[in-house]
């Protein structure tokens, strides 16, 4: 009887092991294409202010756009100068397929992370968020992106929102230096 238990155990085994290599992977599905567009080298070049009464400065910016393993979430690793000087950032873009939204997560060298949804429309993008900074303020964002019709360049700005006050953070124009 214990021989019995014994095989019968090591077929449902067999059986399952079976099964599960015959489930074929995930594939990302159209959705996902639609972050396509921020893959390959990125050069931003514009103007950006950190306060309402703050000064303005030239700010410059760039990354590197690439679908990480499997094809579902894009990383892009990025570079920029600001008042502060330079930073790094990592930034990991996806697509809820259960709520049916874009989201987006950037972890800054400065110690700021920002959360936010996007929504695509055509050859334009809008981006609303929190930049949460070290300090413990919660800045709230909106960041709309107009594409060329080749998708090679755009243009964007961000409207900033902290304690009621409101201001242009930036406005920048982006050129693909190359595709992925």
């Amino acid at each position: 009887m214990k021989r019995i238990a014994i095989a019968v155990s090591v077929v449902f085994l067999i059986f399952a092991v079976a099964i599960q290599a015959q489930t074929p992977a995930p594939k990302p599905g159209p959705e996902h294409k639609k972050l396509e567009v921020w893959a390959g080298n990125w050069a931003f070049h514009g103007e950006a202010k950190d306060t309402p009464s703050g000064p303005t400065y030239v700010l410059d910016w760039s990354w590197q756009g690439r679908w990480l393993p499997g094809g579902f979430f894009l990383e892009l690793q990025g570079r920029g100068k600001d008042l502060s000087g330079e930073y790094s950032y990592l930034e990991i873009l996806g697509y809820d397929p259960i709520k049916k939204i874009y989201f987006g997560y950037v972890f800054l060298s400065n110690g700021t992370l920002e959360i936010y949804t996007s929504e695509f429309n055509d050859r334009f993008c809008l981006e609303s968020g929190t930049d949460f900074t070290p300090d413990g303020k919660a800045i709230k964002f909106r960041r709309p992106w107009n594409f060329a019709p080749d998708f090679m360049s755009v243009s964007g700005k961000q409207e900033n929102e902290l304690d009621g006050a409101k201001w242009t953070a930036f406005e920048v124009k982006g050129v693909k230096t190359q595709a992925k």
